[in-house]
């Protein structure tokens, strides 16, 4: 399954509509349910977001569809289930990781490639780095966190794998 809730973006994914291993959902990930406010990308450099003071964001949002992550996990998946998410939320990472880790949905998550915008929503590094520390010290922890922004996990997490880009991960995807 693949979230984007940009619309101007959906139609990008229709080239995907035949393939039985990629289901598109025009929405935004969070913690409800619902709509939320997004700010789309002022330009291509930034992404857009759900955080208002995030750079390089519009001031005037738009309303898009939002769905609650932790419920999606456990409708459509059990712990039995490898799960890859690949998660690039543009600083909705700092609410969505701690309401996931209250909800134990981490049980479910195999890998999750992660990219965290500290910098870009007005965080501290020291922020990021709890976030994944979050993670990985959890009880009977499965979940292997591989950053998409290797610098990241190369100066606080030597010991973890990184990946500029989840290519094979994708690929895999893609192909079957």
């Amino acid at each position: 399954d693949s979230f984007e809730p940009r619309p101007d973006l959906a139609e990008c994914f229709n080239k995907f509509a035949n393939n039985q291993n990629i289901k598109f959902h025009n929405k935004a990930v969070g913690i409800n349910n619902g709509n939320v406010l997004f700010y789309l990308s002022e330009t291509t450099n930034f992404g857009s977001s759900v955080i208002k003071e995030k750079d390089g964001v519009m001031k005037t949002p738009i309303l898009v569809e939002s769905i609650c992550f932790d419920d999606f996990i456990n409708k459509n998946f059990s712990t039995d289930d490898y799960i890859v998410v690949k998660l690039d939320i543009e600083g909705g990472e700092y609410e969505l990781i701690p309401y996931l880790l209250l909800k134990n949905t981490f049980k479910f998550i195999d890998k999750l490639y992660i990219e965290l915008h500290h910098g870009k929503v007005g965080k501290k590094i020291k922020e990021s780095q709890s976030l994944i520390e979050s993670i990985l010290n959890r009880k009977n922890n499965k979940t292997e966190v591989i950053d998409n922004q290797s610098w990241l996990f190369r100066q606080y997490f030597p010991n973890h794998e990184t990946n500029d880009f989840c290519n094979d991960t994708v690929n895999q995807s893609l192909n079957g």
